[in-house]
């Protein structure tokens, strides 16, 4: 993981903060001053000597957070840095899933058209086939009709005259 995910780099800064701020006198009287004059000496100071002491002493605590936040600025870009990162990663990811994602539904989309085309051609080529078939059976039941008609028309020259019959009928019926 990167660096600001790392509990040791938040309380490293914490503690450089803190370690700032335990360095500002509360009193406001510098620390420098406070201990020159706890350390029991009887004889007092000049005036010039305590302000050079006192000037010297807050130039140090300067140095000294100028330093610490030296440290605090380059572990904060090093942390920006490590987010920029990050993100940068995540957005090229994002990226590629995107493309991927748009390249599946076009494949997809092709594979839909090609499933309905195939339908389509399967459909069609049945069509035709039932045409066809429809057409063999009616060219098969006309030539059948045909052939019927045919045998019909012989039976009917081997069956006698109607009328024929009819008139030998009457003639019988009426005796002559």
């Amino acid at each position: 993981k990167p660096t600001w995910f790392k509990a040791e780099t938040r309380v490293a800064r914490n503690t450089a903060v803190q370690d700032m701020m335990s360095v500002v006198p509360s009193s406001g009287v510098s620390t420098a001053a406070s201990s020159c004059c706890s350390r029991g000496s009887s004889a007092p100071t000049p005036a010039g000597r305590r302000g050079q002491s006192a000037l010297g002493a807050a130039e140090g605590r300067i140095e000294d957070w100028q330093g610490r936040l030296a440290t605090v600025r380059q572990s904060g870009l090093q942390d920006l840095a490590s987010v920029k990162a990050s993100l940068e990663s995540v957005f090229d990811t994002t990226t590629r899933w995107q493309h991927n994602v748009k390249d599946a539904d076009r494949k997809a989309e092709l594979a839909w058209v090609e499933l309905q085309d195939g339908v389509r051609e399967r459909l069609r080529v049945l069509e035709l086939e039932r045409v066809r078939a429809a057409g063999a059976q009616a060219a098969a039941a006309g030539e059948a009709v045909a052939g019927l008609q045919g045998e019909l028309g012989l039976l009917e020259e081997l069956l006698p005259d109607v009328g024929g019959l009819a008139a030998e009928l009457d003639q019988i019926r009426d005796g002559r």
